[in-house]
């Protein structure tokens, strides 16, 4: 049974939002700044949702941006999960294996010692400043 095709953004936004808003290709790049050609692209398929894109049609639209990009990124892998050559590369993936822990060496016979709780940490005591030093008194100098 074949999965059921996931929608393009570009059938999205003709079928639901353009057609709701009843909005025109030209009229609907003026008001977002997205050159026509792109958005003609984006209706036949031919180009993909940008984040840029996404932003802008989500501020147009007031809806989230997270909306147009998940349905460019749902789209791509339902065209990626249709790819055979990479469903046969998937299926025969090696997958990857975490390394044994080391154990450590136990005397035969020996039990493991039960693990004491830690000692609560003591707060550490304030620095002490050193006592000030009186000054040295100078020997009077020597007369010649």
């Amino acid at each position: 049974m074949a999965k059921k095709a996931a929608p393009t953004p570009g059938s999205v936004l003709q079928n639901k939002f353009m057609k709701e808003y009843q909005l025109e290709v030209k009229q609907l790049a003026d008001d977002t700044g997205i050159p026509a050609a792109t958005l003609k692209q984006i209706l036949e398929n031919k180009k993909k949702l940008t984040p840029d894109l996404a932003l802008r049609l989500s501020k147009y639209f007031s809806n989230q941006p997270g909306f147009w990009v998940e349905l460019q990124y749902n789209y791509d892998f339902f065209e990626l999960a249709q790819d055979m050559k990479l469903a046969e590369s998937l299926k025969n993936m090696k997958k990857a294996k975490k390394p044994a822990a080391p154990k450590a060496a136990a005397k035969p016979g020996a039990k493991a010692a039960p693990k004491k709780a830690a000692a609560p940490k003591k707060a550490a005591a304030p620095a002490k400043k050193p006592a000030a030093k009186p000054a040295a008194k100078k020997a009077p100098a020597a007369k010649k």
